[in-house]
């Protein structure tokens, strides 16, 4: 999405993120002036996962990962660490497709989840991929569980429903679902020049 949003001029890959991001956010996130929107795309932007949190692990093990805010997730970032200089090497990290989300609602005005239903989704009929607009969501039928040892002890718990809550607030780093069907076409679309 971000890349056909390059293609029709509404975001440059070279210019930095602080530019696209809103003020908030912006004046919040470390480096923002020195990062590029590039540098996010291909994680060399040196910001840490928010996933690695401690602060934000701890909210989601003492809250059964229901709960959660947007602003749970921002805190976490903005409390994040720097790991390297921006476009020295390479780490991935959900904070840079967590900050891409929210540079395409900003530079264009509405949500990235309907941008990308009506520009990829839609057109190219993924009629069993869905993300954030879908009706229905974040449950859309026939989802698979989700299974996890919280307390590494050897007790594996369903934890499905929270992380369905979960999901319904984190953005652009997680959430879509797709059937092996749709996926295996998205792959052959991509590859074939979609």
């Amino acid at each position: 999405l971000t890349l056909k949003l390059v293609e029709s001029g509404h975001i440059r890959l070279d210019e930095p993120i602080s530019t696209y991001l809103p003020g908030n956010i912006r004046q919040n996130v470390k480096n923002s002036t020195i990062i590029t929107v590039r540098q996010l795309m291909n994680h060399s932007s040196g910001l840490s996962d928010f996933v690695n949190d401690a602060r934000l692990n701890l909210l989601m093990l003492d809250n059964n990962f229901s709960g959660l805010t947007e602003n749970d997730f921002l805190d976490a970032i903005y409390r994040s660490a720097v790991l390297f200089t921006p476009g020295e090497r390479y780490s991935y990290s959900s904070t840079n497709t967590y900050l891409l989300s929210h540079i395409i609602d900003y530079a264009m005005g509405q949500s990235h989840a309907v941008l990308l239903s009506d520009s990829i989704l839609n057109p190219n009929n993924y009629d069993y991929t869905y993300y954030k607009n879908y009706p229905g969501f974040p449950k859309p039928a026939g989802i698979a569980n989700f299974y996890i040892d919280r307390y590494n002890i050897g007790k594996i718990e369903n934890i499905s429903e929270a992380q369905i809550d979960m999901l319904s607030v984190l953005r652009g780093a997680d959430g879509i679902y797709a059937t092996m069907y749709d996926l295996n076409r998205f792959f052959k679309d991509l590859f074939s020049g979609l």
